[in-house]
């Protein structure tokens, strides 16, 4: 009886798991950052002394040694000698937006304002400043320059040449320009390239602003979605901020999308108190998103040319950039904002999250192999199970999955201070049919 023959062969095939951190295909690094296609420990908050503080925090700010805190609107200031935090006579209506100045008795300074009032912050303290209450603020061209919310907040304020406390109009003054057209409030001013880009509601301008007021030029530079202004930062190459319709870059020449992965996350969501700063050859934003536990307030932190990016939840306030340090508020302790895990940081996880596909359509995923630091654990997802496993030592290791399926979703998580993910790889198993002649 002529027949044929067949026999069923198991194919194994290994494949690396890119560890993605661009925020692509649901991939979201949380605490982690990528370094040459590794993962290692991303942004911690070491916390500064916060002795004298009462409960309540919004924001602190540092000039010269000398730091203040905001909570409930009373300024609170330690100066670099003190031993705690003392209550100034200063209250702020508001998280103030804040310029670096220097005054020619304290030197290097952060000017301040609510948008009422104005104070200088030295290394003596606190004091009340007389210059213009503003919402956003440059120091460029030996001019400061200020959006003090005047007519509809369309008004442009700025100082005598080299002296930026004295606003009176004058020729060869002070003075000020009114921007009254369809493009809304000033948010924000950047210095960038021999120009001051003016951040409108709904657009950008570009000013120059050298010399004699009289060759002062503002031309439209482009239009765009909403604006928010606090998160406008000038870093490394580029202005970047973050609109109603995700972040944005400028390099000099054109505006584009920037960590469009991460985009999706901050669309559509009111972003009420967002901030960016540019430190540590980072860009962070605090920001309302869409997280793997659903809406959250979280911190993220991207590569200065948006390549990569993570994010860390929790309850984030008050972001600045203060003498190139990245100062912000977490859980109501203030911290400074550094790369790595940091001794005594305030970190407590850090996780990689995915989306993982077999190469050649649905297969039986039979190990995963990881070589990571020790203390790490690995859970995946599939339509017919989960499997969790922990790193128990350094290097790489393997464990048996044995799921079956065409998509699958791994976490990796630790602690705080855990090191390096190295790589991460995949053994899938295809059934196949093998024809033996007749």
């Amino acid at each position: 009886m002529n027949g044929y023959a067949y026999t069923v062969k198991k194919r194994v095939r290994r494949a690396a798991v890119p560890l993605a951190c661009g925020g692509a295909d649901g991939a979201l690094p949380l605490g982690l950052r990528g370094e040459n296609g590794a993962l290692c420990a991303g942004t911690d908050m070491q916390p500064l002394p916060a002795e004298g503080l009462p409960e309540g925090v919004q924001a602190v700010f540092a000039a010269n040694g000398t730091y203040l805190a905001v909570a409930g609107g009373a300024a609170y200031v330690r100066t670099a000698n003190a031993a705690a935090f003392s209550r100034a006579s200063l209250t702020f209506a508001r998280v103030p937006a804040c310029v670096r100045v220097y005054d020619d008795a304290a030197g290097e300074a952060l000017l301040l304002s609510d948008g009422e009032k104005s104070a200088l912050l030295t290394a003596d303290g606190l004091s009340e400043e007389g210059v213009p209450a503003f919402t956003a603020a440059a120091y460029a061209f030996e001019r400061l320059w200020l959006a003090t919310g005047e007519c509809g907040g369309a008004r442009l304020r700025y100082s005598s040449f080299r002296d930026w406390r004295d606003f009176a109009e004058a020729a060869g003054g002070g003075g000020y320009a009114d921007l009254p057209d369809g493009k809304g409030r000033v948010v924000a001013l950047a210095d960038f390239e021999n120009y001051i880009y003016v951040f409108r509601s709904y657009g950008v301008q570009r000013l120059y602003a050298r010399g004699d007021e009289r060759a002062f030029e503002l031309r439209d530079a482009w239009a765009c979605a909403r604006v928010y202004g606090q998160t406008v930062a000038v870093c490394g190459g580029r202005i970047v901020w973050l609109g109603e319709d995700g972040l944005h870059a400028f390099d000099g020449s054109a505006a584009s999308s920037f960590a469009p992965g991460f985009s999706a996350r901050l669309c559509g969501t009111e972003q009420t108190d967002a901030r960016g700063c540019a430190a540590n050859g980072r860009y962070y934003l605090q920001a309302e998103a869409r997280l793997s536990g659903g809406r959250a307030r979280a911190l993220f932190s991207f590569a200065e040319d948006g390549s990569e990016g993570s994010a860390l939840s929790g309850a984030f306030g008050g972001l600045a950039c203060c003498g190139g340090r990245a100062l912000a508020v977490y859980g109501g302790a203030p911290c400074v904002l550094r790369e790595g895990a940091v001794r005594g940081g305030l970190c407590m996880r850090r996780a990689w999250e995915g989306t993982v596909y077999p190469p050649a359509g649905a297969a039986l995923l039979q190990r995963l192999h990881l070589d990571a630091d020790a203390g790490f654990a690995v859970t995946v997802e599939g339509a017919r199970g989960t499997r969790t496993f922990r790193a128990a030592k350094n290097g790489a290791q393997s464990f048996p999955v044995a799921l079956f399926g065409a998509k699958f979703r791994v976490r990796i998580e630790g602690t705080g201070q855990c090191g390096r993910v190295r790589s991460l790889a995949a053994s899938w198993a295809y059934e196949e049919a093998a024809y033996d002649g007749q």
